[in-house]
């Protein structure tokens, strides 16, 4: 594993917007990040929370339902992965700091990695046990991960 550091920051369900008021910390400390590792790629992964599926699933709403609902979260984590990026940048932009997009990857989950885990079938989320546990789940993560460039060594490839 290459990443170099790990931090999330969450929100309320449904949130797509990030306003620099409310997340200016947590942007300066990945404006920081970007600088220090200018040669690394900062990847933005979206998660949406699972609650609103396992509902439906439990209904018996049917398979068309399900999938729109995956795809909904999905959406919604793509949407918040995207926000984050473009809220940052202009944070950047408002401090003075010129960041290249190309920096950043946006990754949207869904709830494939709830942070309340996967059930024996490592595939269909667990609930959420608790309010703490749900809103734990809306969340971005902001993951730099070491890239390098060229090869360490020459080896001959077959």
């Amino acid at each position: 594993d290459s990443t170099l550091f790990e931090f999330e920051i969450r929100f309320q369900p449904n949130q797509r917007d990030f306003p620099v008021e409310v997340y200016g910390d947590d942007f300066s400390r990945v404006v920081d990040l970007s600088s220090t590792y200018a040669g690394a790629v900062m990847v933005i992964e979206g998660h949406s929370d699972p609650l609103g599926y396992l509902k439906a699933r439990r209904d018996n709403v049917g398979q068309v339902a399900l999938q729109r609902q995956v795809r909904a979260a999905l959406n919604l984590s793509i949407e918040r992965s995207n926000s984050v990026r473009d809220s940052l940048i202009q944070y950047a932009a408002g401090e003075g700091i010129d960041l290249d997009p190309a920096q950043f990857e946006t990754l949207g989950l869904g709830f494939k990695q709830p942070r309340t885990g996967l059930a024996a079938d490592g595939v269909t989320p667990k609930a959420p046990a608790s309010q703490a546990e749900w809103l734990s789940n809306m969340r971005v993560v902001f993951r730099l991960i070491a890239i390098e460039a060229e090869a360490s060594q020459f080896t001959l490839l077959d």
